[in-house]
């Protein structure tokens, strides 16, 4: 039995099969790190926007803020902007705009009732 050559040819294609099965898993693997990654960027800018609002309705409730006002609030891991405007007679809506060090933004919507006291509606873009 003369096999010259048969092993030689076995082995390279088990050398391209399991090459390209590690070349999908590296693939794969990049895949899943930058979805993390984005996964941990929209939770740190909902923690920092959560912060904010509890921030601002202590505020509210306490009548520090009106109509027009604007201002920043600074945290450790980045900026929130705001602003104070009119939406019916009764109800304030106050928008947030985060902005974490080189990771992401968001910005988030408050609807106030300043006759009231109490939050209507949050919402999260």
């Amino acid at each position: 039995m003369n096999q010259n050559g048969y092993m030689t040819a076995l082995s390279v294609m088990v050398s391209l099969i399991l090459t390209s099965v590690l070349l999908y898993n590296i693939q794969l693997l990049k895949s899943e790190r930058a979805f993390i990654e984005e996964r941990i960027a929209w939770f740190q800018v909902d923690v920092i926007l959560q912060l904010a609002r509890e921030d601002l309705l202590s505020e509210l409730r306490a009548e520090a803020l009106q109509r027009d006002d604007t201002g920043t609030l600074m945290y450790d891991s980045g900026l929130v902007r705001f602003s104070v405007s009119s939406y019916d007679p009764n109800t304030y809506v106050v928008r947030l705009e985060a902005e974490l060090d080189d990771i992401g933004k968001g910005t988030g919507f408050l609807y106030y009732d300043y006759v009231n006291k109490r939050v209507l509606k949050w919402v999260v873009i």
